[in-house]
């Protein structure tokens, strides 16, 4: 990553969500006038509206619980185990993106 984009991307996450995702939007309108044929299809670049991604992909609520759960998990291991992972991976990512 170069320090311009680092910079911009600090830039960016000082602003507010709202401002966030008007700046999303607007590189993504630079990058549709940009490369209106660069293998993405113009599918891709449409906004979906909350209404048209779960008509696409309806979601049913889960009426049991126990569907929830993975199968493979070892008996041994614990909801803290599992944290104290997550925290390891997650510092490890942190010291390699620095």
């Amino acid at each position: 990553m170069t320090p311009k984009l680092r910079t911009l991307i600090l830039e960016a996450q000082m602003l507010d969500p709202q401002e966030q995702l008007e700046l999303i939007g607007a590189v993504s309108q630079l990058l549709r006038q940009r490369y209106p044929h660069h293998g993405v299809s113009s599918e891709f670049w449409k906004v979906h509206t909350l209404a048209d991604i779960l008509a696409a992909q309806p979601i049913q609520p889960v009426l049991d619980v126990s569907e929830l759960g993975l199968p493979s998990w070892p008996e041994d291991e614990t909801a803290d185990d599992v944290i104290a992972y997550l925290r390891k991976q997650r510092q490890q990512d942190r010291s390699r993106e620095a």
